[in-house]
């Protein structure tokens, strides 16, 4: 499975590639903060934290990061695309989008 952010100036940001092997089968993402500032997690913990926090994918690349929305307004339609691989079928409940003002 792969999750992309795209803002409303068009950018896409990608928050997950496929690379990291989730605790739960069943609710990988149940419970995660994906955030460019978040410590490097233990995947290997025979239970996952209370709250996850994973850093994006992008920042494994050269590609664009969360940090490409930082100046900018928050102002417009955001989309949450998730990509499902290997015809597998799965079940978006709910996503939601966090936004902290800058402080001055």
């Amino acid at each position: 499975m792969k999750l992309f952010l795209i803002g409303p100036d068009g950018q896409r940001v990608t928050l997950f590639a496929g690379g990291w092997k989730p605790w739960s089968a069943l609710h990988p993402f149940e419970s995660t903060l994906i955030d460019d500032e978040a410590p490097l997690i233990d995947t290997t913990l025979p239970q996952p934290p209370l709250l996850r926090k994973l850093r994006t994918d992008a920042l494994k690349t050269e590609e664009p990061s969360l940090r490409h929305f930082y100046s900018k307004s928050a102002r417009g339609l955001w989309r949450l695309v998730v990509v499902n691989m290997n015809d597998k079928v799965g079940v978006l409940h709910r996503w939601s989008l966090w936004v902290t003002p800058k402080e001055k």
